[in-house]
């Protein structure tokens, strides 16, 4: 049976999701002729293109509560319209996932989140999980209505300790690409980088972004320190536990640290540590990650606010 890839669109309500939708189904309709299917569970401000249905090659199923969901109903449009690729917008306050009724044939090509960075405060303050059951598992995250300011650049950063592996777009209000002009808590070009431990989460962020900002580059910092017999001689993780959700939901996020053979590394313990930043290709992860090359380090008690909040 032919595989049919679904691109799945998750977003709060008015964050963008049927305009995304509209650019996409009217790409593949009018440039490659591409037959869609649309499955809405949600309706916005926005409506679909009319000229999407007009051009035939587009149907819409729209479902209106969890209990309309059928697996029967979406296989019996597919095999009526043979779509070539299925789009879902998804309701985010919906606690059924959608992906459990679709036919067997159906296979998931791509997870979008949409973000209305007007409202991101709320949202993710008062629905911190539903932020993380939608970003986690994404490939690609646009973060529409943007200013070029702080508070931009710390949503992406926030976003990016959740899900560091997306792709993430800015969108300004004239719907314009943006790229953010760093504006981060410490200074780069200094000869040693000194990150304070309330700069982490931004320091472990901005790594993954701009390998040209610190390979070669010597850093110091305090770090929780976490050894294992499964991790390479003579090294440990360096990082901190992140607050990706509640209390009962942490993270241990850090990267690898080589230090000198014999020195005593304890492991769940604090050290003040100054390393030399290299990137080395990581092949399970199919990309290049930062690695401490520790020139000195030693001991501290456990720094005053341990935790790395994505507030």
């Amino acid at each position: 049976m032919r595989e049919i890839p679904v691109v799945v669109v998750n977003g709060f309500l008015e964050a963008g999701k049927s305009s995304f939708i509209n650019e996409v189904a009217l790409e593949n309709t009018f440039g490659s002729g591409v037959n869609t299917l649309i499955i809405s569970c949600e309706e916005g401000e926005v409506e679909y293109d009319d000229r999407l249905v007009a051009s035939g090659k587009v149907q819409i199923l729209s479902i209106d509560s969890e209990e309309d969901i059928s697996t029967s109903q979406i296989q019996s449009i597919a095999t009526r319209l043979k779509p070539e690729m299925v789009l879902i917008e998804c309701n985010a306050m919906w606690e059924d996932n959608i992906l459990d009724y679709l036919p067997q044939n159906f296979s998931l090509y791509q997870i979008c989140t949409i973000i209305d960075a007007t409202t991101f405060e709320p949202y993710f303050a008062n629905m911190r999980q539903k932020f993380l059951d939608m970003v986690i598992d994404s490939d690609l995250v646009v973060i529409n209505r943007c200013e070029d300011d702080p508070k931009t650049a710390n949503f992406k950063r926030s976003l990016k300790i959740i899900n560091s592996s997306a792709t993430y777009l800015l969108y300004d209000q004239a719907d314009q690409e943006l790229h953010l002009e760093s504006d981060l808590p410490y200074d780069v070009n200094t000869p040693i980088i000194r990150v304070k431990d309330e700069d982490y989460g931004v320091f472990y962020i901005d790594m993954f972004d701009s390998h040209a900002r610190y390979d070669g580059k010597t850093v110091e910092l305090n770090t929780m320190v976490m050894t294992s017999p499964k991790l390479p001689p003579n090294t440990f993780v360096a990082g901190r536990m992140a607050l990706t959700c509640c209390a009962d939901d942490m993270q241990y996020i850090g990267h690898l640290a080589v230090h000198r053979p014999g020195e005593k590394v304890r492991n769940n313990t604090w050290a003040h540590i100054t390393a030399i930043v290299h990137y080395v290709y990581n092949e399970g992860a199919g990309e290049e990650e930062p690695v401490y090359e520790v020139i000195d380090m030693f001991e501290i008690p456990t720094i005053k606010d341990p935790i790395v909040s994505l507030n």
